[in-house]
């Protein structure tokens, strides 16, 4: 049995209500995009300012290549989830509040060499569409019910129909900007890795594509411990489709037992995020991981690192700017 060494490449898109108040140093020592979101809605339902202080935010990070190693059959898999973790409780850091109509967009990629460039062959896409229906049902105890009936991640079955499901490019024709692709507001988008923008600048609708798979299921939430098993599960399940054959990928995601222990540990998380926003921010710990809400954001920046390093920093986070860029998220 060979053996796979490889890389796997990802990026998060955070989308919250309001801003902590060290989300601006962060966001510089980061190196996050931000920019203001228009469509964040109040509590309420309620439109939001268009413009800082009062509207809502998305802050994105750069893609980040991790090493991946295991066995051609996707067996005795290792990856250094530590970076991961420790980008996403920062990110997480950012945000002081969210509601039901904040996501948290998770892209997928298959590096190009050692480049975060990404490129996901036709049967990838196939093999990925196949995993995201049988696991589509599962997934759906595993996020927060305001993910469900959501016209911004709505279901396979309800974007694809059978006709698209057997074709060799189930997208169909993918427009030059990606906001008039109907599928890109699956909770499975696919779109990026069909794409041929018409604009070389990046930052608009019709920018250059990321060639990335999106996972848009995740939201109203900024748990980092929440945030931080899904995106693991979403890593391991994207090197099984890039570099184990297609039939065996989907064998090893859907029907053998070796990701259990990762849906586990996501479901758990889920249920207390979930309950945790139902009555009220309390710290609490599953396991040995902390799990921590808005009201404890000091304590996690602590944990992290964050305020000791604004502290002692001589730089000013001036540079960071709360006007609307357009040329912020790689995404």
């Amino acid at each position: 049995m060979g053996k796979v060494s490889a890389n796997i490449s990802f990026g998060l898109e955070l989308e919250c209500v309001r801003l902590h108040p060290l989300a601006g140093q962060i966001i510089e020592q980061m190196s996050f995009g931000h920019h203001l979101d228009h469509s964040i809605k109040g509590d309420n339902g309620e439109t939001l300012p268009r413009s800082w202080p009062g509207a809502g935010h998305e802050i994105v990070t750069r893609p980040t290549n991790i090493a991946v190693s295991m066995g051609s059959d996707g067996a005795r898999m290792q990856m250094e989830f530590e970076p991961v973790r420790n980008l996403i409780f920062q990110l997480a850091s950012c945000s002081e509040h969210v509601n039901r109509s904040c996501g948290v967009h998770l892209h997928l990629g298959k590096p190009k060499g050692s480049t975060t460039v990404s490129r996901w062959s036709p049967d990838e896409v196939r093999t990925m569409l196949i995993i995201g229906q049988i696991l589509e049902q599962r997934l759906t105890s595993m996020v927060h019910p305001s993910r469900l009936n959501n016209d911004t991640c709505e279901l396979i079955s309800k974007r694809y129909t059978k006709n698209d499901l057997g074709q060799f490019y189930p997208m169909g024709r993918v427009d030059p900007n990606k906001y008039t692709n109907r599928k890109r507001y699956c909770w499975l988008n696919l779109i990026e890795t069909a794409r041929q923008g018409t604009r070389s600048d990046n930052g608009y609708g019709s920018s250059p594509a990321t060639g990335t798979i999106e996972i848009r299921f995740l939201g109203e939430t900024d748990c980092p411990s929440y945030i931080f098993m899904w995106t693991r599960l979403w890593l391991k399940i994207a090197a099984l489709v890039a570099y184990v054959p297609s039939t065996l990928a989907i064998a090893q995601v859907c029907y053998s037992d070796l990701l259990e222990q990762d849906f586990f540990a996501l479901k758990t998380a889920a249920t207390i995020d979930l309950k945790k926003r139902s009555t009220g921010p309390t710290p609490s710990t599953s396991g040995g991981v902390e799990f921590t809400t808005g009201s404890s954001m000091d304590g996690r920046l602590r944990r992290s690192g964050i305020v000791r390093r604004i502290q002692t920093s001589n730089t000013t986070s001036s540079a960071v700017s709360y006007n609307e860029p357009e040329n912020q998220s790689p995404f």
